[in-house]
Order: C-alpha cells, then sequence, then structure tokens
C-alpha cells in the first residue's frame, strides 16, 4: 500500500483514471487515480482486519499460512 501511494505522488502524471472503483465499468470513471484506489482498497482491508482482530496484531488476519509449519518439512507437494 505504501509503494502504491508513493507512486501515485511521485508519477502524478501517470496514474490515470481509467476506471471507477467497480473495474468492469470501463465507460465512467469515478475521479480518483486507480494506482490510488488500489491502495486505498488495502488499507482498508488492513483496518477491518484490525478493528475484526480484537485491535490487536495477532488476531488479524493478515498473513496466509503458517511459517513454521509450511517450512519445516521439505518434500514432493504430492505428499
Amino acid at each position: 500500500m505504501a509503494v502504491l501511494g508513493l507512486c501515485a505522488a511521485a508519477l502524478q502524471d501517470r496514474d490515470a483514471d481509467h476506471y471507477a472503483k467497480n473495474q468492469s465499468l470501463t465507460f465512467n470513471t469515478d475521479g480518483i487515480p486507480d494506482v490510488l484506489v488500489e491502495a486505498k482498497v488495502g488499507a482498508d482491508y488492513v483496518v477491518n482486519s484490525w478493528d475484526l482482530g480484537g485491535q490487536t496484531v495477532g488476531g488479524m488476519k493478515t498473513n496466509i499460512g503458517d511459517f513454521g509449519k509450511d517450512h519445516s518439512w521439505w518434500g514432493r507437494p504430492e505428499n
């Protein structure tokens, strides 16, 4: 999200508004550059995860998998 925001700030001439927030609507725009919309969607996800996780980092759903379990065994995927 930070990279998207920085790119939008640094490269304003390249961040056009081609789509509405619903990107299947290609015939109208929402007046907000598309990269900033994507950054906001990510920020909303993190804020909602914080709220739903009891406002604790441990309760947030921002990671996929379990690093210890997922990387402690190296074998064939079908096993």
